[in-house]
This record gives C-alpha cells, sequence and structure tokens, in this order.
C-alpha cells in the first residue's frame, strides 16, 4: 500500500494531533536522559557537547499541554452533542466512557509493568498502599521518570474529569453574560495568581503546584474555553496570524529550553500560563486546516501513527528506559544517548501496539463493549 493510501485510512492529522505528538517529544526526549547508559551517566551528553541543549525538552511543559487539550476534547464533546452534561444519565456515561479509555488502561499498564519489573512488588505493606492510592486516583507522590512516574499524571486527570461536568455547565451559563474572551483571560490570571501565591507561600511544588488537582484546573477549564471559542466564535479571521503564532511558539519553547534551570521559578509558575494561551492561538489559528496532503508525508504518517499509540507510549516509555538504557552504550555519549532515543522509543512504541490490540480484543470479545462507548 503507497504512502499516500495509507493516510487516507486516517480521519485527519490537525493541530490537536500536532500539540499532542509534540507534548509526548517533550516528555520522552528529556526521560530518556535520565537513566544512565552502560559507558556514560545520566545526562553525560550535554556536558560533552553544550550546544545540544536544545534536546533538554521542557517535559513539564509536555504535561501542561496534555492538560490544556484534555479540557478542549470535554468540551468539544459537549458542544458537539458526543457529551450530555444535562442529565444524570449524560455525566455517568461520560464517567464511564473516561473511565474505559483512561482509568482501566492506566491500572493495567502500571499492575503490568511493576509486576514485569518486581514479581514480588505486592508482598509488602507499601505496594498494598500504593495500589489503593492507585485504585482511588489519589497518588500524588513526587513526580519521577520511574516505572511508576505516570500515575500521578492519571491521578490529576480523573478528578479533573469528576469536575468536568461542573466546569461545562457553569461556562455554559456564564457565556451568556460575559465575553467569552473575558472568562478566558480571567481564568488564565487566576491560575497564574494562584501560583505566584503558592510561590510566595513556599508551597511545595512538585506536590501541590504540579502535580495537584487545583494546580492544574485552570489549564483544563482553559481547555474547556478554547473549545468554546472555536465552536461558539467567528474565528475565521484568526487564520492570517498563524505564522505569527507559530514562530511565536518556536520562539518561547527555545527561550524556555535555555532559561528553564537558570530561571526555575519563572518556568514552574509563569510558564504553564503562558503556554496555555500559545495552545489556544495555535487551535484557533490552525482550526479549519488538514494536514493531510500539506507537507512531508512521512511526517504526516508518522503523526497519524503516534497518535493511535500515544497514550500507552506515554505510560510505557519510562519503564523501558528505566530497563534498557543501563545496557545500552557507545564510544561517545552521542552516541549512547541515540542509541538510547532509538531502541527506548521502537521497544515503547511495540509495547504500546500490544495494549492497544489488547485493549480492543478485550473491548470487543470479553469486556462489554459498553464500558468504552
Amino acid at each position: 500500500m503507497s504512502l499516500e493510501n495509507k493516510l487516507a485510512t486516517f480521519v485527519s492529522v490537525d493541530i490537536l494531533d500536532i500539540l499532542r505528538v509534540l507534548a509526548l517529544f517533550f516528555v520522552f526526549m528529556l526521560h530518556v536522559t535520565l537513566f544512565d547508559g552502560a559507558d556514560y551517566a545520566v545526562a553525560q551528553i550535554f556536558k560533552d557537547y553544550p550546544y545540544l541543549f536544545f534536546l533538554k525538552t521542557p517535559a513539564w511543559a509536555g504535561t501542561w499541554i496534555f492538560y490544556c487539550l484534555s479540557g478542549y476534547f470535554v468540551g468539544y464533546g459537549y458542544l458537539t452533542k458526543k457529551y450530555d452534561f444535562a442529565t444524570w444519565t449524560g455525566i455517568f456515561r461520560f464517567y464511564k466512557v473516561k473511565f474505559g479509555k483512561i482509568y482501566v488502561p492506566s491500572l493495567v499498564v502500571v499492575l503490568f509493568v511493576s509486576l514485569a519489573l518486581n514479581p514480588n512488588f505486592f508482598s509488602s505493606y507499601e505496594a498494598i498502599v500504593f495500589l489503593r492510592r492507585l485504585v482511588f486516583c489519589t497518588y500524588y507522590a513526587k513526580p519521577d521518570p520511574a516505572a511508576i512516574g505516570a500515575v500521578w499524571f492519571v491521578s490529576t486527570l480523573m478528578w479533573l474529569y469528576v469536575f468536568s461536568p461542573l466546569f461545562v455547565r457553569c461556562l455554559d451559563k456564564i457565556i451568556s453574560h460575559v465575553s467569552l474572551y473575558k472568562i478566558f483571560l480571567c481564568v488564565l490570571l487566576s491560575g497564574l495568581f494562584t501560583r505566584i501565591l503558592m510561590c510566595v507561600l513556599n508551597i511545595e511544588w512538585s506536590r501541590f503546584v504540579y502535580s495537584s488537582v487545583l494546580g492544574n484546573t485552570d489549564l483544563f477549564i482553559a481547555g474547556i474555553i478554547s473549545s468554546f471559542i472555536v465552536v461558539k466564535m467567528d474565528i475565521s479571521r484568526l487564520g492570517i496570524y498563524r505564522t505569527i503564532v507559530s514562530w511565536g511558539f518556536v520562539i518561547f519553547i527555545l527561550i524556555n529550553i535555555c532559561v528553564q534551570w537558570k530561571f526555575a521559578v519563572l518556568y514552574q509558575y509563569v510558564f504553564p500560563t503562558i503556554y496555555v494561551g500559545f495552545v489556544t492561538l495555535l487551535i484557533a489559528t490552525y482550526n479549519d486546516i488538514n494536514f493531510i496532503g500539506r507537507g512531508n508525508k512521512n511526517i504526516i504518517f508518522v503523526i497519524s501513527k503516534i497518535k493511535q499509540y500515544g497514550f500507552y507510549f506515554y505510560l510505557l516509555h519510562s519503564p523501558v528506559a528505566l530497563v534498557l538504557c543501563k545496557y545500552i552504550g557507545g564510544e561517545t555519549s552521542l552516541e549512547q544517548y541515540f542509541k538510547c532515543v532509538i531502541c527506548v522509543g521502537i521497544i515503547t512504541f511495540l509495547l504500546a501496539k500490544f495494549f492497544v490490540l489488547l485493549e480492543k480484543f478485550l473491548r470487543n470479545r470479553i469486556l462489554c463493549k459498553s464500558i468504552w462507548h
């Protein structure tokens, strides 16, 4: 089958898909540098080749983009009648969909990885406590790239989904009295103010700002508002600003990479708001663009594949890197780094594909289809 025919089998590759892949790229590329290889210590590449600083991708920004996009899909689903938040039946159906698509796969993957890495993992009391927190989405340990490093993200996301009907219904009521742009600006500023206040009060960043429900609520709601802006407002004229917004976003990412550790306070407390602003502008300016048939077809094909397996790839990439990197070496730290990126990327992709196929099998053969639909 030709590449053109393969591309034709995918519904679309749009700005949302590109942002999801970009966020995943941010997380993956940095996490690979956090594990020692066979011949060189962790992140030795940046000492030997300082001009490759741009490979220190802003992984935290990747999670902020994920939260914003998650909010967008919730709002868009409501506005396009996919979700019904006006009735309890519709709300419970929404919960069932998210339970099947996010919660169950996360639970299965984490249990699989934990047992694969340590068959006696659940023989200790600490493991039982972890399991309880995992099941009830209350795991908020310090984020790390280890085997269970993604659990905090899923816990926070599931609670944001719990409150989603309330967020959407309130927004739907308010917009008849207040401009969407004003609401969006208020949400951004309130989130910025909250994070700065937490900084001033010296509240632990990783637990209560970065990984908490409160610390990410503004990002999620901003995503919901973005969907309302796209659906309910005339944004056709914004297309002329695509180039400006795109280059502005690229320049901001480069600035972020350059200053992320030198000015950590800016990165941790101010940049989340800026990222959400750019994500909203990109969605608005590229809303009517489908990238099938545009640009490099190989890149489009890769993006279309990654969007199929992206969630499982996110859950699995750290434990794969944890296991593989220590066996991968090279004559130079640069060679070792790229070997790690390629090997971890390929193995993680294959595992992600396996879990997608397993999910389809369970959905079609064993479990009731209504769990997922």
